[in-house]
């Protein structure tokens, strides 16, 4: 009898670090696993990443132990933990006039109101001009903790703050392509062909594009240099069904450690 009112969250953003097989990421030694890791697509189901977690932090310790990482007595790389150290600390900034709730509620909305569900290129456009100008700004003057013990969350949205400018600037690119809607957003578009239902009839003032079926087959990576976030589109990695395993042909790999070479992933 009454209209019910809901409110569509994004719970993730199906993607995620790009790895390989062994969870690895483009820097030697570090995984990501689970949510953290792009290995689920547009149309994953609810529980992938907990698989995921599950499998691929199995096949992370396989590589670490199999390469020889976890040797005890290994040098740490003082110089680059110093750097990095360095790096973080220099985005705190107790005189900074940019305080971690001022940051926090800027990536938020503008998240919200142009990276949700909803979604058109104009504000998607606007949207990472505006991210990037914070970004300058935070490198600029780095983020004030209101207190000392919130320099952790001061660090935590300097990230974000990254987060969001790279998320926006693969969306931005999305749309720019003539990208259509997939998986948790519909691209508004006056010209689009889709339209919207509703118990009262179409609701044309929601026109969006259509998925295109190229676009199930790519991948959109973020790199972030020191000139900005740069972008690159890949076809997504295929199996081939004949390719299936042999355990007298495969085992060797595993039993000399063959199969752990990055020429192997």
């Amino acid at each position: 009898a009454q209209p019910l009112e809901f409110a569509v969250n994004n719970q993730h953003m199906n993607g995620g670090i790009a790895v390989d097989v062994w969870g690895q990421t483009s820097h030697p030694g570090v995984y990501a696993v689970g949510e953290a890791a792009g290995t689920h697509g547009v149309t994953r189901p609810g529980g992938a990443a907990l698989n995921a977690g599950q499998v691929f932090g199995t096949r992370a310790a396989e590589h670490v132990a199999g390469t020889g990482r976890a040797r005890a007595g290994a040098a740490l790389p003082k110089a680059r933990v110093s750097a990095a150290v360095q790096s973080v600390l220099a985005g705190v900034n107790p005189a900074s006039p940019l305080t971690v709730r001022k940051v926090r509620e800027a990536v938020q909305a503008r998240m919200s109101d142009a990276a949700g569900i909803l979604c058109d290129a104009t504000s998607v456009a606007r949207a990472l001009a505006e991210a990037r100008s914070l970004n300058a700004a935070i490198r600029a003057k780095g983020i004030a903790p209101g207190r000392v013990s919130e320099a952790a969350r001061a660090v935590q949205w300097q990230q974000m703050a990254l987060a969001s400018e790279a998320v926006l600037t693969a969306l931005d690119h999305y749309i720019a392509q003539g990208g259509g809607s997939r998986g948790a957003r519909a691209i508004l578009d006056p010209a689009g062909d889709g339209i919207p239902m509703a118990a009262s009839g179409p609701i044309e003032g929601l026109r969006f594009r259509v998925e295109r079926a190229e676009d199930r087959d790519q991948q959109t990576h973020v790199r972030r240099t020191a000139e900005g976030f740069l972008l690159e589109t890949r076809e997504n990695r295929t199996l081939d069904p004949a390719a299936h395993p042999f355990f007298e042909r495969d085992w060797p790999a595993w039993l000399t450690g063959a199969i752990h070479k990055p020429d192997q992933g």
